[in-house]
């Protein structure tokens, strides 16, 4: 009786599955399916997105890059009440790049209004204050001499300024500038956060006795000119310095998954992915995050000068990883599929930017020539 009842039971299965409307059989019209389009975006641009600071900067910039200037600030506290006969004063950089710098381009000065490392920017010394002038509020200083030796920078201030800063309680704080006007000429220094900080040695006398110090900056920066900066530039680019925002629109429709426009109301997107490959650019560190962001509005591509803050993360865990060993970007953009295919949100395009920005010159444009989206799915049957 036993084994009747377990072939009866196995028949059951058996009928079950044969039937295409029956829950309990196997329906293959309901697997995941994958979908691969070659070039699907159909709009992208690049503007360039508001200079912030990047805060805990192990690196400093002086020089020309894009034909912008870029200046260090640098600032050294608790430094003696007073002293005289100072015989040495010399802030010592270590160098990590050089790109065809112009040591004697370098210019020195004092700077006159305070500021905050991680606030400051070409035209702020503070979040909510400006400098009286673009570029930092500093008055000239002449210095003994300027010069890099092996992998260091040198620079001695002269003795007496030192002393009489020190004297009247003035702020040390200073501020490279560079004068060539040749292109992509830049040092890159270690600053505080760095391994090797900048330092400041003294040798002075108290009382008339001989004392030395060496000190590390309480505060280092850099600032980068940032005319023009809103130009456009009919590409996709991921850029920390002169930071940019990629705007990209996908082609996102019944057509393209090949079903009615309900059909794609209730589709379930399992991954969905745009790769793009590396045209041109370099990284400065290892790798760099790029987070997607849904264009909340809709945006005038021709002539729309920016985005302003009007984009959404919509998914604060989905980030895609660009190494420095790797020629291709697969930028995870599942959230934002889901979110148009179920009609949740217009498909107003998306944006990708730095996630360091104002950190180093990493850079990277991508050829939109060359473009894949892949799509994996779930069909729901509808009755």
């Amino acid at each position: 009786m036993k084994k009747i009842l377990i072939i009866i039971g196995i028949i059951i299965v058996i009928l079950s599955c044969s039937k295409k409307d029956n829950m309990v059989g196997f329906n293959i019209l309901n697997q995941p399916k994958k979908l691969t389009i070659n070039n699907n975006i159909v709009k992208y641009k690049t503007i360039e997105d508001t200079i912030r600071n990047y805060s805990e900067n192990d690196i400093l910039l002086v020089g020309k890059w894009n034909n912008r200037e870029i200046r260090t600030l640098v600032k050294f506290n608790n430094l003696p009440d007073s002293v005289s006969n100072v015989s040495k004063s010399v802030i010592i950089f270590a160098i990590l790049g050089n790109n065809n710098f112009n040591e004697d381009a370098i210019e020195l000065g004092r700077l006159t209004s305070n500021w905050n490392e991680n606030e400051t920017t070409w035209t702020k010394a503070y979040t909510d204050t400006l400098w009286d002038e673009e570029g930092a509020d500093f008055t000239s200083l002449q210095v003994d001499s300027i010069n890099i030796i092996g992998d260091s920078l040198y620079i001695k201030i002269p003795t007496d300024s030192v002393e009489y800063w020190i004297n009247n309680q003035i702020e040390f704080s200073i501020i490279l500038t560079y004068s060539s006007g040749e292109d992509s000429t830049f040092l890159q220094l270690q600053s505080s956060e760095g391994d090797i900080k900048p330092t400041l040695q003294l040798q002075y006398a108290v009382d008339d006795t001989s004392e030395s110090m060496e000190k590390n900056p309480s505060q280092d920066s850099f600032i980068m000119d940032n005319k023009n900066s809103l130009s456009f530039s009919d590409n996709i680019k991921i850029s920390n310095l002169i930071p940019t925002q990629s705007l990209i629109k996908l082609e996102i429709s019944d057509t393209l998954f090949e079903m009615t426009e309900e059909e794609l109301l209730y589709i379930t997107i399992n991954k969905a992915e745009l790769i793009l490959t590396k045209k041109e650019g370099e990284l400065f560190s290892e790798s760099i995050n790029i987070f997607p962001y849904n264009l909340k509005a809709s945006y005038d591509w021709s002539s729309q000068p920016n985005i302003g803050e009007d984009y959404e993360i919509l998914a604060k865990t989905v980030s895609s990883t660009l190494s420095n060993d790797s020629d291709t970007l697969r930028l995870d953009i599942t959230p934002l599929v889901q979110a148009w295919t179920s009609n949740k949100f217009d498909n107003n395009g998306f944006l990708i930017k730095s996630t360091s920005c104002n950190k180093d010159l990493s850079y990277v444009v991508f050829d939109t020539t060359n473009s894949r989206f892949e799509v994996t799915y779930t069909p729901k049957m509808l009755k």
